[in-house]
């Protein structure tokens, strides 16, 4: 399966994964680029389904979406990046980020809450930092799906 990337890889710089905001395409980063690639080892992804990546009707639920990141991880040597990104990927990364030796810090900006991908990424990581706008609840009202279509967070491993 083919999917999206693009790499600007600086080794020995802190690592930051970028995943495409859904049901967007990682062009949405393009005006961080030059000063994230600057001073980080840089890796954007479109999950399957989503701008260059191939179509894939096996990956097309939020936990089969999320287990798609561990295989990206290990594709790019990716081992502790920064994760920038729809908070569908969570799941995928909570076990990485248990692994990790040092403190992982969350912030949250806005809710954190329902389906619990957001809400388990602050579970576990090891600090919340909140913003004022912040709300943390494990109960969301939903239609059809989940109104996740634009939202993203930040897991940062230091």
């Amino acid at each position: 399966m083919g999917f999206g990337f693009a790499a600007s890889r600086r080794p020995g710089s802190p690592q930051v994964l970028l995943v495409n905001p859904h049901p967007l395409s990682i062009l949405t980063y393009t005006d961080w680029w030059e000063r994230l690639s600057a001073r980080f080892d840089v890796v954007a992804v479109d999950l399957p389904n989503h701008g260059g990546s191939d179509a894939d009707k096996t990956l097309v639920t939020v936990s089969q979406q999320a287990g798609f990141l561990p295989k990206i991880l290990d594709h790019f040597g990716l081992e502790h990046p920064h994760y920038v990104g729809p908070d569908v990927g969570i799941v995928g990364l909570i076990p990485k980020l248990r692994s990790i030796r040092h403190p992982v810090v969350a912030a949250v900006n806005g809710a954190a809450a329902g389906a619990g991908f957001a809400l388990a990424l602050a579970i576990a990581a090891d600090l919340r930092i909140a913003s004022t706008t912040a709300t943390f609840t494990n109960a969301v009202l939903v239609y059809q799906c989940c109104p996740r279509r634009s939202a993203s967070c930040v897991a940062s491993p230091e």
